[in-house]
């Protein structure tokens, strides 16, 4: 308590000091078009929006410039950050994944400026749901559920560690994660302190036995066939409706406004000691064959699992994967294509517990209903323009070093928001104008871009767009794969190439070619860039 406390104090002479020195401007659109295109806006309290707009408000991909030197570079819907953004606090905090109505609300990463890390989920600013909150030196503080910014009971901690109880979700000043206002409004902040509450919750604790019960087979299991693969194909064959025709009564469920809920199933998997359906951002199954002592123990489970998965799936991709702190092993289990697989799937695993440091094997089955379609690439390598072949090639593996193999003449241009730098690009790419790469001021993102088309026709621009992803396919060849995406009404178009074996790395390079059309001024856009995701690998 005393460190909520001190924070509480720290917070909230922040607060009252911004609200005492809230600065006045003019209101004004710098340039470009703040109605329905791209343009840079000054709103009454200096912060200033530069973007794309649509009925006067940022939609679409733009970045926050507060006055205090904090930024928010992501994504847009009418007004408010919606999507997928990056908000970087000046005293070295960063936050980087989904926002909802104008709040981090989804998953993401949290890197402190002291060293420490979050990586889960969030809710209305806040870590709430499940993650993994890390030391400095890299040991886990906290590995489970969240709520309000605090452990919640019902989840599973490593005791012994030293996280900074002051680490919250927003950094040093929490008042910039708000969207720019002639007001500023902290009725969030009652809310949080209203919530906060240190009592055990006894129905989460409760929950929590009940869990621990259902793996050593003490509770009721539904019917099996008496046959795995038959079993695991006819519960993956209910996968598209959310499991829904094989799910039963609730058996437990815990949150407030954010809940976990975990349903018992009529249908379970032969061999196993417990299933059930659980509900958390997504719908999932979950078959549990037991809890070992020793890591062989578990691991003579798994390579049985293994062998009968292999022996009765073969229409699908089979892949062991990375090892993790916490996952020691694992079997994905993807959908195959004619020319491509999906990026997740199924998964077998093996799972050390904080909680009681036994091993536990699982069979994961996903609904996987999101686009997560991977292409592969048939061709050798090769476009037969070697120029290009060559410097594609160097700069997307210059990009993890911030493409320093590539940077050529450095400029500097100064003007209200910084100091920008500009470099030209060493690697020419034949057809690709405009290739530059940019840092300071509003240039967040680390990519080269480029241009390929500017112009007033959809056939030309839709042609040169394919031309133009088809010669990167033969350039690199088959060893990378690609995804695309579109919007419904056929505005813009996005290609996304990166290499095979390293398609799920955080920060895997990627080339983009992207497709736009810009309905104010009726014009047609097609462009290329350079840089890596640091979320999520190719996606």
């Amino acid at each position: 308590m005393k460190h909520l406390f001190l924070f509480l104090t720290f917070l909230l002479s922040n607060l009252l000091s911004l609200h005492a020195q809230t600065p006045s401007c003019e209101v004004k659109c710098f340039s470009g078009n703040c109605q329905n295109s791209f343009g840079k806006y000054q709103y009454s309290n200096c912060v200033v929006y530069e973007g794309f707009f649509k009925d006067s408000k940022p939609n679409g991909k733009g970045k926050y410039l507060y006055t205090t030197g904090d930024v928010y570079d992501g994504e847009f819907i009418m007004g408010k950050r919606e999507g997928f953004g990056e908000f970087k606090w000046t005293d070295g905090t960063r936050y980087e994944g989904d926002w909802k109505a104008d709040v981090m609300d989804g998953k993401g990463t949290i890197w402190y400026a002291n060293g420490e890390k979050y990586v889960g989920e969030c809710y209305n600013s806040n870590r709430e749901g499940k993650g993994i909150h890390y030391n400095a030196n890299g040991t886990v503080f906290h590995d489970g559920y969240w709520k309000n910014n605090d452990k919640a009971p019902t989840s599973t901690s490593v005791t012994g560690g030293t996280q900074n109880s002051n680490s919250q979700i927003s950094g040093g000043n929490t008042t910039n994660t708000t969207p720019p206002a002639d007001e500023d409004d902290y009725s969030w902040l009652d809310a949080w302190l209203d919530s906060y509450d240190e009592t055990t919750d006894e129905s989460a604790t409760k929950t929590e036995e009940t869990k621990s019960k259902t793996i050593t087979g003490e509770t009721t299991q539904g019917t099996s066939s008496g046959n795995f693969c038959t079993d695991y194909k006819t519960i993956a064959a209910t996968a598209g409706e959310y499991f829904t025709s094989i799910q039963g009564s609730i058996r437990s469920q815990t949150g407030d406004m954010f809940k976990t809920t975990i349903y018992n199933t009529t249908k379970s998997i032969t061999g196993s000691k417990d299933c059930y359906v659980q509900y958390i951002l997504g719908t999932s199954y979950y078959a549990i064959f037991g809890e070992y002592d020793t890591y062989s123990a578990a691991e003579t489970k798994f390579n049985e699992l293994q062998g009968k998965i292999k022996s009765c799936m073969t229409d699908k991709l089979l892949e062991n994967g990375k090892t993790t702190e916490y996952i020691l092993k694992d079997l994905s289990i993807i959908k195959k294509y004619p020319d491509g697989f999906d990026l997740f799937g199924d998964q077998l695993d093996i799972y050390k517990s904080v909680e009681t440091g036994k091993y536990e094997v699982r069979l994961y089955i996903s609904t996987n209903t999101w686009n997560n379609r991977v292409y592969t690439i048939t061709s050798p390598g090769g476009s037969g323009d070697a120029t290009f072949d060559t410097n594609l090639k160097k700069i997307m593996e210059s990009s993890r070093n911030t493409f320093a193999a590539v940077l050529g003449e450095k400029h500097e241009t100064k003007n209200l928001f910084g100091t920008y730098v500009h470099y030209d690009i060493n690697a020419t790419l034949p057809g690709i104008f405009d290739l530059s790469y940019t840092e300071g001021g509003f240039a967040l993102t680390k990519e080269i871009t480029g241009v390929r088309y500017d112009g007033s026709s959809e056939a030309d621009a839709k042609r040169i767009y394919n031309e133009l992803a088809e010669k990167i396919k033969k350039s690199l060849g088959y060893n990378y794969v690609y995804i695309t995406t579109e919007d419904d009404k056929g505005e813009w178009k996005n290609f996304k190439l990166a290499s095979k074996s390293e398609m799920k790395a955080d920060d895997t390079p990627v080339v983009t070619v992207k497709y736009d059309y810009d309905s104010y001024d009726k014009k047609y856009s097609v462009e290329i860039s350079f840089g890596y995701k640091a979320f999520g690998g190719i996606l």
